[in-house]
């Protein structure tokens, strides 16, 4: 029982993997080039975000279009010259399409990325870089990606605790407050009470 359910666990994990990412095409420039395709369970904003911020640590900007005079936007994120994970060739162009994937439940997002060392020069399957290709996209999507959505959490949660500390604290204010008030009322009563008993006392 135990080695049909490790196989069965082996299976499935081998399925997930597998499925993590596939061979596809994105068009760069009229020109279908080689890319991989992932799903991604993250928003497209923050996928892309998170794209954007591992390049910032690799020190690469990303690229803000095309042309001289007039900068034509880009239909993909592109960061040039870069040396990323995994690779070991250097100055590396990636390109990146981004976009929402709508599904029963939250949406997620698809990403395609694709490589080149040059102008028109892309990783393909038929080269020796694919694998570390196929490394540097995984490691993209289960470490890198994870990374930044762990970190918006923590963000995200902070600002919460942040919310709930300083409601705390207005209850708190607002306890002593009124543990205050009543201890002086209840000096008030008391006072008032004697007066009272001392009122009576003289009348009879």
């Amino acid at each position: 029982m135990f080695k049909k359910l490790l196989f069965i666990t082996a299976i499935v994990f081998l399925h997930k993997h597998a499925a993590a990412q596939s061979e596809s095409r994105l068009l760069i420039d009229s020109i279908n080039q080689p890319a991989l395709y992932m799903e991604i369970d993250m928003s497209e904003g923050d996928v892309k975000d998170g794209v954007e911020d591992y390049f910032d640590s690799l020190h690469i900007e990303k690229e803000k279009g095309k042309g001289f005079i007039i900068k034509k936007s880009l239909p993909y994120m592109q960061f040039k010259r870069a040396k990323a994970d995994y690779l070991s060739d250097d100055a590396l162009d990636f390109y990146f399409k981004i976009d929402t994937k709508k599904q029963k439940g939250p949406d997620i997002a698809s990403l395609y990325v694709a490589v080149s060392k040059g102008y028109n020069n892309f990783i393909s399957p038929e080269n020796k870089s694919w694998d570390d290709f196929k490394k540097f996209a995984d490691y993209l999507r289960s470490n890198i990606l994870e990374r930044y959505r762990i970190r918006l959490s923590v963000a995200d949660l902070s600002k919460e605790l942040d919310k709930h500390r300083k409601k705390l604290s207005d209850v708190l204010k607002q306890k002593v407050e009124l543990e205050t008030s009543i201890s002086t009322d209840s000096s008030k009563i008391v006072s008032l009470q004697e007066q009272l008993y001392k009122l009576r006392s003289t009348k009879n």
